[in-house]
């Protein structure tokens, strides 16, 4: 049998490479002409995205008079009384305190997490030497805060001005351990005094001049509403303590949140660019951060993103018109009805309101033993919408209500860590 020439074999081997070297190019000229393609298509989304939202941010510039100056805007707001450099010095002092306190504070917080009747942590808290050192180092914030109250209302430095990153979450944790360091060294006239306090500075927020101004009120309340429960828990509220469990809002104060947050909207802007990503500029991504709902991430060359960035922008189209219409919605009347189906997803605002009415009728358990160390009240005479009261062999039980409107708008949403509340009985 004649021999293969080796000249045609390799000739023929050559042809092969070239027929699928050939393929090969063909398969990657038409992969990247159908990502170019889906490319173009996706930016053209995003430039119809883009305009749209151009658009809202002309007629909410135009709503809102055309503004230049937003520090000026801002003042103008909250009148002659500025209380933003006193707020921002008691923050600074509050955070160097976290830190140079943070080991008490930490375990003071690990304490309260636990539960304030879990004694597992027991050993695990400061001496009373560092508590009462504690105390002592901290006593200044209680001088700062309380100056605080000479001002008629009161207001933070908004994010939104000159970038200014004011949280506040110092302003809460030093307080409120100062409250818990008391309560363990046992000096509960001057733990009520201090979680007075801490109210009593919740309620100078009475008309809000931005989302800022809500945002850190509502925390600030809802952790003194926390600290009421666990002091509680050991010890009678003083006689006249109920007036700081409930707070009323001012009328306009939605109105000037939403205000400005449309004011928020014309810092907004989001630049489209290829490989399926956005760059989110910083002014977008603050804004961004506090409404969870708009489930918007910066998808930034992410594969789990791919159609993100023009779903994002569509949103945020819609999320401007929302806030346009409710604000001119609010600025035709109070709440009307017809506003109530947009608002919480415009502004999350929690409902307080189940917070406040535990927190009163504990007070009222309280109060009803304080002469009588045997129970001198009937759980029938604490009818809630609200809460569940009754009575266990481990003293009083409070549960919320799962069937309440206000407990499914928000009650358990910031209050999660105590859905079931026992009291138990101080004999």
């Amino acid at each position: 049998m004649a021999g293969t020439d080796p000249s045609q074999a390799a000739a023929s081997a050559r042809s092969v490479r070239k027929r699928v070297l050939r393929w090969v190019l063909v398969l990657l000229g038409v992969l990247v002409v159908a990502l170019g393609g889906i490319e173009s298509y996706r930016q053209y989304d995003l430039w119809l995205a883009e305009r749209e939202f151009s658009r809202v941010q002309d007629e909410a510039r135009g709503e809102l008079g055309n503004v230049q100056d937003w520090e000026a805007w801002y003042r103008q707001r909250i009148g002659a009384a500025d209380s933003r450099a006193e707020i921002a010095s008691l923050n600074e002092h509050c955070r160097e305190l976290c830190q140079r306190e943070e080991r008490v504070i930490d375990r003071l917080a690990a304490k309260s997490r636990a539960g304030a009747d879990d004694n597992r942590l027991g050993e695990q808290l400061p001496s009373p030497q560092d508590l009462q050192e504690f105390v002592d180092q901290s006593a200044a914030v209680s001088t700062k805060a309380r100056s605080l109250l000479k001002f008629e209302r009161l207001h933070v430095p908004p994010q939104n001005i000159n970038r200014y990153m004011f949280t506040g979450v110092a302003i809460e944790r030093v307080p409120g351990q100062r409250v818990r360091a008391l309560q363990e060294l046992g000096e509960f006239q001057r733990a009520w005094d201090e979680l007075a306090l801490i109210f009593a500075v919740t309620a100078k927020f009475s008309l809000p001049a931005s989302r800022d101004d809500r945002v850190f009120a509502e925390s600030l309340e809802r952790a003194g509403h926390k600290l009421f429960i666990e002091m509680a828990k050991v010890a009678i509220p003083p006689a006249d303590f109920d007036k700081w469990l409930s707070r009323t809002e001012q009328p306009g104060s939605d109105l000037r949140v939403v205000e400005d947050l449309v004011a928020t909207v014309l810092k907004w802007d989001e630049h489209p660019i290829l490989l399926w990503a956005t760059i989110d500029d910083g002014a977008e991504y603050e804004w961004r951060l506090p409404l969870t709902w708009l489930e918007a991430r910066p998808p930034f060359f992410s594969r789990l993103h791919f159609s993100r960035p023009v779903q994002t922008t569509l949103r945020k189209g819609t999320t401007a018109v929302n806030l346009l219409e409710t604000m001119r919605e609010l600025r035709r009347s109070e709440r009307s009805e017809k506003l109530e189906a947009v608002w919480p997803r415009v502004v999350e605002s929690p409902d307080l309101k189940p917070l406040r009415e535990r927190s009163q009728i504990v007070f009222r358990i309280r109060r009803a033993q304080a002469n009588d160390t045997v129970d001198s009240i009937d759980p029938k005479d604490l009818l809630s919408t609200v809460v569940f009261v009754r009575r266990t062999a481990a003293g009083w039980e409070l549960c919320w209500n799962a069937d309440s409107t206000q407990v499914r708008r928000g009650g358990l949403l910031f209050d999660g860590s105590a859905t079931v509340v026992v009291l138990p009985d101080l004999r």
